[in-house]
């Protein structure tokens, strides 16, 4: 444990705790969201496939503009943190 202080390590075990604890919380939320914006989160964060998708892509794949999936990912993730804060 003293180790573990000495060199830093705890706050890397304490980031990847919360990392992982956050990812299942947004997993668990997910699906609560709109069919588009859930699918634009899943894309631009890889959330599906491990790949992050720029937002050209997922315009294109859409049919919709660049600056539409700008808002739309920065809508969903508003969602998102509301619907994780009510937990």
């Amino acid at each position: 444990r003293d180790l573990v202080r000495s060199r830093g390590l705890g706050d890397v075990y304490k980031r990847q705790v919360i990392r992982r604890v956050t990812a299942g919380k947004v997993q668990q939320v997910l699906h609560r969201l709109p069919a588009r914006e859930r699918f634009v989160l899943e894309l631009r964060y890889g959330l599906t496939d491990g790949r992050q998708h720029p937002q050209h892509e997922i315009a294109r794949r859409l049919g919709i503009s660049r600056s539409y999936v700008s808002r739309v990912e920065k809508k969903a993730v508003a969602l998102l943190r509301d619907e994780i804060e009510r937990e």
